[in-house]
């Protein structure tokens, strides 16, 4: 059996700081981002605690007005990809055709990749943190939102967050995967591919 398992840490958006007028069920793309963050930027998270911020998430978001976005800015995924690159060094670029041979090299090269899932009509950004070839293979996804049922609509698990990491390398079988992840099988499939 393979599994590769990146240690990146998971941040549940369900208790996101809502100050900012925008309700933590709806912060996926920004949480998922920071965790990315968090991983390759290893001084993050002391940064935000030194910052006064209660979770690196919120650290991450305030970095949108350093970079000159809004709020509204955080659902873009170009706006992401200029805010992890100015205020974190990470280069990456938001694809529309990442297949899972991608995903595997950038786990293999130490790199989460942040993708969006098929959920409702407004869809759900992840973080996908590993892989696994047993039982058909699949991919490891810290899913900011808790347990997801397979390919349906709706979560086993809804995580309150402090402190609950249930989500957390969450195993997506190839065949789910097919479902919300790619376009065709096993390619074209939304993801953040990271270059340094």
């Amino acid at each position: 059996m393979t599994l590769k398992l990146l240690p990146v840490p998971y941040f549940c958006q369900n208790d996101n700081d809502p100050l900012d007028g925008v309700a933590g069920n709806v912060q996926c793309c920004p949480t998922s981002n920071a965790m990315l963050a968090a991983y390759l930027d290893k001084g993050m998270i002391a940064r935000s605690q030194a910052n006064g911020f209660d979770e690196p998430e919120s650290y991450y978001k305030s970095k949108f007005e350093d970079c000159g976005f809004t709020a509204s800015d955080r659902g873009d995924h170009e706006a992401h990809t200029q805010v992890l690159k100015q205020s974190f060094g990470i280069h990456s670029q938001w694809r529309t055709d990442v297949s899972s041979k991608q995903i595997i090299s950038q786990l293999d090269q130490g790199f989460p990749v942040v993708c969006g899932f098929q959920y409702k009509l407004s869809g759900h950004i992840c973080c996908i943190v590993g892989y696994f070839d047993d039982e058909g293979g699949g991919l490891l996804v810290h899913d900011p939102y808790g347990i997801r049922d397979g390919a349906n609509d709706d979560y086993t698990y809804v995580n309150p967050g402090w402190g609950d990491e249930s989500g957390r390398a969450d195993r997506y079988s190839w065949g789910v995967l097919n479902k919300i992840l790619f376009d065709a099988p096993n390619q074209d499939g939304w993801g953040r591919i990271v270059s340094k």
